[in-house]
């Protein structure tokens, strides 16, 4: 088997070994349940695995009045207490369960030690290669990569890296999280996690999940409060949720080129907070990527088009490859594989490069939509799709959607204020707040969002999952 010199960090992915160590435990494999248990906490608590070796399940979990076990909602730790998340607490439930309800003074790592193959001084290394999407790349790559790289100190810095990518830079992030490894200085925080500076650390609003559930509830305002004296919707927007359901969940136009074309590009801007008329300047060229060697096109995850950043979630990347599939079969029938040999690892397989400048969203004459007639492409196409709302669809409606949505999740999170000024092109939080139809209070210092109900998650420990 060929060695790979491949940097051991490149194949650890935060998002994946959290994914997969949430997957429900399966009988008859406790090793792995135990393995899942061990690295959940590791990557949830920012501890060292070392340190997770030593816990018992009475450190976690607590006797109920009906003499059952209860996951508890914090763990004490060196004198201090770090919540555990609810998805944590499930998953502890479940190994616990299947490893047969252990006495609650034995270790968590008890049934590893009934294993006479598991190597404990190697037992990081293992279960961060065992739960892990590239463990066949870990099976080739150079044993002297492996024995230099941290495994155990290695959860720690990707939690650290985690509340940063999720919270952005602040003096409260950085205090906590120096407080928590035991750190005087920002320049040995930095050091540990491999930033040089702070200038390093980059906050993005496409790293926010807008599909999770988000803590905070806005007064409720949409399509349907009417409209103004001029005319104008009183409110040109609804629930980022309520839309997004309406177009994941609907009908999709498959068969109609054109309207499936305003779909997608709803679709886009709804999740991206770009509006409509930018994004109908996007052509295939801008978001296919090519494979000249292997002759494949597939959509690119993340595009940098202009002045934003557009993310393509997996849906809507196979629904785009899709719609270019229609495309290439209409202008250019010869261009790609028989159907029978089309497909290869999710993209498609050509026989020669069609014309990569074409628009991607167009109208009923296969030309470029224009700025004049984009909003009477959009109201049209949504009459198609059955949206109740059409009439009262204006071109700034999805982006308003957006950014009330990430404010849904963030709340009065000064770097994400900060990122949605700079992304909307505001010079003020009251233009932004005013631009969103969101209620706020102002004094001297500082203006804070109205919440209807909820509130923010207070701490590092409740942010890190709320995504996953």
């Amino acid at each position: 088997m060929a060695e790979t010199t491949q940097d051991v960090a490149s194949l650890i992915h935060f998002d994946d070994m959290v994914a997969k160590s949430l997957r429900e435990p399966m009988p008859g494999y406790e090793g792995i349940a135990v393995y899942q248990a061990v690295l959940l906490l590791a990557l949830s608590t920012g501890l060292e695995m070392s340190f997770i070796f030593t816990l018992k399940w009475k450190d976690l979990l607590s006797l109920g009045s009906e003499n059952d076990a209860k996951v508890k909602d914090e763990l004490s730790v060196r004198k201090y207490s770090i919540p555990l998340h609810p998805k944590v607490k499930q998953l502890l439930s479940q190994v616990y369960a299947v490893l047969g309800f252990p006495e609650l003074d034995s270790l968590i790592i008890q049934r590893l030690h009934e294993n006479p193959y598991v190597e404990f001084n190697r037992l990081p290394e293992f279960i961060m290669r065992t739960i892990n999407s590239n463990n066949i790349k870990f099976l080739k790559m150079d044993e002297a990569l492996i024995a230099k790289f941290n495994f155990d100190e290695c959860s720690q810095v990707y939690f650290g890296r985690r509340v940063l990518k999720v919270s952005g830079y602040t003096n409260e992030s950085c205090r906590a999280l120096k407080q928590h490894f035991g750190f005087r200085s920002n320049q040995a925080l930095f050091d540990f996690l491999g930033y040089g500076s702070k200038e390093e650390i980059v906050y993005w609003l496409h790293h926010i999940n807008l599909d999770c559930d988000a803590p905070i509830v806005f007064e409720d305002k949409n399509f349907n409060d009417g409209f103004t004296k001029t005319g104008e919707p009183m409110h040109p927007f609804q629930k980022f949720t309520a839309f997004s359901k309406f177009l994941l969940t609907g009908k999709t136009y498959y068969s109609e080129m054109v309207t499936n074309s305003i779909y997608l590009l709803l679709w886009t801007s709804l999740y991206n907070g770009v509006r409509p008329s930018t994004l109908i300047r996007l052509k295939w060229k801008h978001i296919l990527e090519v494979d000249k060697t292997n002759l494949t096109i597939g959509v690119c995850r993340l595009i940098a088009f202009e002045s934003y950043t557009i993310a393509f979630g997996k849906e809507l990347r196979d629904k785009l490859l899709y719609q270019f599939e229609l495309y290439a079969e209409k202008e250019h029938p010869n261009m790609l594989e028989t159907r029978e040999n089309r497909y290869e690892n999710k993209r498609i397989k050509y026989k020669y490069l069609p014309n990569l400048n074409s628009p991607i969203f167009f109208n009923n004459s296969g030309n470029p939509i224009t700025q004049p007639s984009l909003s009477r492409e959009i109201k049209k196409a949504l009459q198609q799709m059955g949206f109740p709302h059409a009439d009262k669809f204006t071109s700034k409606s999805t982006v308003i959607m957006y950014g009330r949505r990430v404010l849904e999740i963030k709340g009065n999170h000064k770097p994400t204020i900060q990122k949605l000024k700079e992304h909307f092109n505001f010079r003020s939080t009251e233009q932004l707040f005013d631009f969103l139809y969101l209620d706020y209070t102002k004094n001297k210092k500082e203006i804070e969002l109205i919440f209807k109900e909820g509130k923010m998650r207070k701490n590092m420990f409740e942010e890190i999952l709320y995504d996953i």
